[in-house]
């Protein structure tokens, strides 16, 4: 009798020790676990865009699957106030700076890199994102404390990009034309996520146009290696985005022009009024801007809905 409670008790010891005994597990996002079968311990170290390391650390403990304790550490550094243009200069001399050694093939560890306008940080991507890899950037690249660290790349050259750089991409032309004076040849952008890639709508889709396109909105956020990602795997597709409609003047104010619809149009009806917000640039305005006149309008194909109808004109000439 007492030779088997030996038994159970020592297949119960053992059963207690294969439920506590923890298996060490290293996850993508930089954590690390113990899991055994009665618990799990995580030690934290995943990226965080809230933290001025690029990092947040901490601990967790669950029993049986449920959360029984933990803390998280997000460091945020009080940094000294910085201007974009101050930022912008700092994104400038990194680029110099790597242009050297990436000309040599003597560093290919770098991914891409942006300033981020809202909370005035320069993001330098690394392939390699390691703590090792971050101080030899700063040790031999730049050292900034603005600058801050995440996961990026490798990119490599297909069509389309990551869900990520696609979104990043198409944020940044939505930012452009935020703070920039309208591109009128500019109809829409936004985001395929079937095929990973970026429409823009262009009324002149030419390839010069395109390249322009690029070249503007990105040269001022990014460096020439990120503009040639973005051309090199396509991740922007272009299409044409062109309309046209005939009408005659009824009123003028400033900027705008009130016409009647002189044509049926895919959008619009015979007699139909239309809103017609007018380019300053566009070079024939003095001779539309009278009552009475027929013109033809060019514009993107998009149209406002409201009473009445609204569009941006990017081309107005004399209809005789």
């Amino acid at each position: 009798m007492k030779n088997k409670r030996k038994i159970i008790m020592i297949i119960a010891i053992v059963l207690l020790l294969i439920m506590l005994i923890p298996i060490k597990v290293q996850v993508k996002n930089g954590d690390t676990e113990y899991k055994a079968i009665l618990y799990k311990y995580i030690k934290m170290h995943r990226p965080s865009e809230q933290s001025s390391t690029g990092y947040e650390d901490g601990w967790e403990l669950k029993l049986l699957g449920h959360h029984i304790a933990g803390e998280t550490n997000v460091y945020v550094e009080a940094l000294p106030k910085i201007t974009i243009e101050e930022l912008e200069d700092i994104h400038k001399a990194v680029g110099e700076s790597l242009k050297k050694y990436r000309e040599s093939n003597e560093y290919n560890n770098f991914a891409s890199s942006g300033v981020d306008r809202q909370k005035y940080r320069l993001i330098i991507e690394l392939i390699d994102n390691s703590k090792k890899e971050q101080q030899w950037f700063r040790d031999n690249i730049y050292d900034s404390e603005y600058i801050v660290f995440k996961q990026g790349g490798p990119y490599y050259a297909q069509v389309g990009g990551s869900k990520e750089e696609v979104k990043k991409v198409n944020q940044l032309i939505i930012d452009y034309f935020q703070k920039e004076e309208m591109n009128y040849n500019l109809s829409y952008n936004y985001v395929d996520e079937k095929n990973n890639v970026v429409i823009v709508g262009l009324i002149e889709n030419t390839l010069e146009k395109q390249n322009e396109f690029i070249n503007t909105i990105f040269t001022n956020c990014c460096d020439v290696d990120y503009i040639k990602l973005i051309k090199d795997n396509k991740i922007i597709q272009f299409k044409e985005s062109k309309s046209i409609l005939e009408a005659k003047v009824t009123s003028i104010d400033d900027n705008k022009l009130v016409v009647k619809v002189s044509k049926n149009t895919e959008q619009f009806k015979k007699n139909d009024k239309v809103i017609v917000h007018v380019n300053k640039s566009i070079e024939s305005l003095n001779k539309s801007y009278e009552v009475g006149n027929n013109i033809k309008i060019t514009f993107g194909g998009l149209v406002l809905t409201s009473n009445p109808p609204q569009i941006d004109a990017y081309n107005i000439e004399i209809n005789n």
